[in-house]
Formats: C-alpha cells, structure tokens, sequence
C-alpha cells in the first residue's frame, strides 16, 4: 500500500511539473503572437550587435512544435550585406527561412536570449576582392561589441544548414570554392580561451579551386 501510495505521489509530482512547462510554453508563444514587433526588434537588435553591416528580416512568426519546450521562431527572407555591398553586390547571406530556438524565460524578461540556428534554403557567399577586403569584417570583434548587452549576446548550441549554397571566392589568390550543404550540425562547445564545434555534415562539391588558373582539384 506504501509503495502504491508514493507511485501516485511521484506520478502527480510529474504531472505537475510537466504542466508547468507546457503552461508556461503556452504563455510564451502568446507573448511572441501579441508581441511580434517588439520580440522581432530584440532579436534584431541582438544579432545587430555582433555585425557592422546590415541585417533585414521580413517577417517572423513562432513555430509551436519544432522549440518544444522552449520557443522556436521561424525568421522569413533573412538578408545579410556588409557594408560594402554597393561595390561587389554579393549578399553574406540570403536565407529564405532561418529558424531561431529562444530561451523562454528570456523572452518573457524582454531580453530574447538565442540558443539554436537553423539556416533553411540559403545562400551564403563569403567574399576577398583584389585589395584583400573580405566581407566576412562584417562581424565585429569582442572588444568592438556592447557589453552592456554581454548577458543577451548569441551563444549559440547548434548550428544547422540545410540546402545551404556556399560559395568562397578569394580573388588576391585565385581561390574558388563552391559547395552545396545538403545537411550540417554543428556542435559548439564554449570554453574559457574560445570554442570549438563538431560537425556532421553532408554535401556535394561543384567546385575546388586552390588555383582558378589551374582548375577545379575536386
């Protein structure tokens, strides 16, 4: 009789707390539904930070299921361009879907917190013109970023590409590499010193250009 007594005591004790989560799931993409312009602003802002050019987003809607139990928020026709893009007219990145796993509680605080990306049907061109200028500066260093939003800053989990086209072009060494990620994970572990990332990854390669004036070596 004790041992049944305790079994219905833990399975209520379990019961409850999976409410819990599932109410304050709900209350969350809530928030996000009645609140999109202003979750949408954070979050741009947050990524904004971390970049000196220009980041658009054309709209953002919660996706219920995919962030179970924290909240993941689907981002439509994602635009990256450094600040140089008038004169070499290549995107960074053009993401038709990007997805974004968000704290919960972070939300709910105001301060959208990023834990996961996932970049859906994208291009991503990373470019060196002839004087050595890449426009992967885009990214500022740490010293350079706002540390009075340090706590908000992307630390991301995982990294996801699907049908991702990656293209890297070096022109002051003739370099061309052309790739098409099918699927990647990536990893990321965060240490003191820096981080690291394991990747399990899935592609096809087009081009392998270590000298265009040669050919493709693969």
């Amino acid at each position: 009789m004790l041992e049944h007594w305790r079994l219905k005591l833990f399975l209520k004790i379990v019961g409850g707390f999976l409410l819990l989560i599932v109410l304050l799931f709900i209350i969350t993409v809530s928030y996000v539904h009645l609140n999109k312009k202003a979750v949408l602003r954070t979050i741009t802002e947050q990524l904004n930070d971390n970049i000196t050019g220009t980041l658009s987003i054309e709209s953002m809607e919660p996706t219920i299921i995919r962030g179970f139990p924290g909240v993941s928020i689907s981002l439509k026709n994602v635009l990256l361009r450094d600040s140089l893009w008038d004169v070499h007219h290549h995107d960074l990145l053009r993401a038709k879907e990007l997805y974004v796993s968000v704290n919960a509680l972070s939300i709910i605080r105001g301060g959208a917190r990023i834990r996961d990306i996932s970049i859906n049907e994208a291009d991503i061109y990373l470019f060196t013109d002839s004087n050595g200028y890449r426009n992967t500066k885009i990214f500022k260093p740490k010293g350079d970023r706002d540390t009075a939003k340090k706590k908000n800053q992307p630390r991301n989990n995982h990294l996801y590409f699907n049908k991702v086209n990656l293209v890297f072009e070096n022109k002051t060494k003739n370099k061309l590499f052309k790739v098409d990620i099918n699927s990647l994970e990536a990893v990321l572990n965060y240490r003191t010193d820096g981080w690291d990332a394991e990747l399990d990854l899935d592609a096809f390669v087009k081009q392998f250009n270590f000298n265009t004036q040669k050919g493709s070596f693969l």
